[in-house]
């Protein structure tokens, strides 16, 4: 597995820097970090793209309004679902409604196959 950060020698400074790998790199080998649970795709380059899980499904679409707030829009719906100031709520606010989503699912496939 390729490591996330790429270590950089100053040979005049006798000092390490730590940068990011290719974001391109990362969707390509589709490696998203324990600690991240969504993907916005293009993140960055464009100013909307598809909201990916860790599991590699894609659960939505993000956009960039007006250089200021972030959306999201769930996979078959018309209108967002959230709409924040901040890059980092909105992921949370992801994380959360996907994790609640797939807890419902799992209760409704029980019920099903107990039923």
């Amino acid at each position: 597995m390729q490591n996330f950060f790429r270590s950089v020698f100053h040979s005049e400074q006798r000092s390490f820097t730590l940068l990011p790998v290719d974001i391109q790199a990362l969707r390509e080998e589709m490696f998203i970090p324990h600690y991240w649970k969504v993907l916005l795709d293009g993140y960055g380059e464009v100013e909307s793209g598809d909201v990916i899980t860790k599991d590699g499904e894609i659960i939505g679409t993000w956009s960039l309004v007006d250089d200021v707030f972030y959306t999201f829009t769930p996979d078959g719906e018309e209108d967002y679902l959230f709409f924040d100031p901040f890059l980092g709520l909105l992921c949370c606010n992801i994380a959360e409604w996907h994790a609640e989503k797939e807890a419902a699912q799992g209760v409704l496939g029980v019920a099903q196959t107990d039923g």
